[in-house]
């Protein structure tokens, strides 16, 4: 998730593709990620954005309420897992990885797992997340129902926006101590 003012990701686009350092793509989540065939350790340092991302940032603790799309860690689940490459895949699946909150990874039991991507994208940390006092979550596709849990599970979710089979197939899932 990334709030700017208008113009300002754009720029942000317009100055990573100047770079000739690959494509940087957004998601419909808000997501900044380098794209498929882009040099990772080319890319700049983060840190030296300024003015509309840096005031973004800064207004993070400041959010009470977030909306942020679901997406669970496998094929046509979670853009980010489509546009990073198999060994990658791989790497963060072996670190646990489960799904992700607006790129946010998160394990089977919905806490945050850092990763090499991380640094690579521009996004809300998980610990900013996490203190977010009500984080609505757009799902769909009852196959992003385990994913939906672990969020659920994890205390990421305050409220979800899904449609009947998705809504239906959460309300079977099997309980757990602390949620679905």
């Amino acid at each position: 998730m990334l709030l700017a003012a208008p113009g300002g990701f754009e720029q942000l686009l317009e100055r990573v593709g100047g770079e000739g350092l690959g494509v940087a793509l957004l998601s419909y989540a808000g997501t900044l990620y380098w794209g498929v065939g882009a040099d990772w350790n080319q890319m700049p340092d983060l840190s030296e954005f300024t003015g509309d991302i840096a005031e973004a940032f800064a207004l993070v603790p400041s959010v009470t309420i977030a909306v942020v799309a679901i997406g669970a860690w496998a094929p046509g689940l979670s853009t980010i897992y489509d546009a990073v490459t198999t060994a990658e895949r791989e790497a963060l699946s072996v670190l646990g990885v489960h799904a992700e909150l607006a790129g946010v990874f998160i394990g089977e039991d919905g806490r945050p797992v850092p990763t090499p991507l991380d640094s690579r994208m521009i996004v809300t940390p998980g610990p900013a997340l996490e203190r977010i006092p009500f984080v609505l979550c757009v799902a769909y596709d009852v196959a992003k129902s385990p994913a939906v849990c672990a969020a659920i599970r994890g205390g990421l979710v305050h409220g979800l926006v899904t449609h009947a089979s998705l809504a239906r197939s959460l309300l079977g899932a099997s309980p757990s101590p602390h949620g679905p």
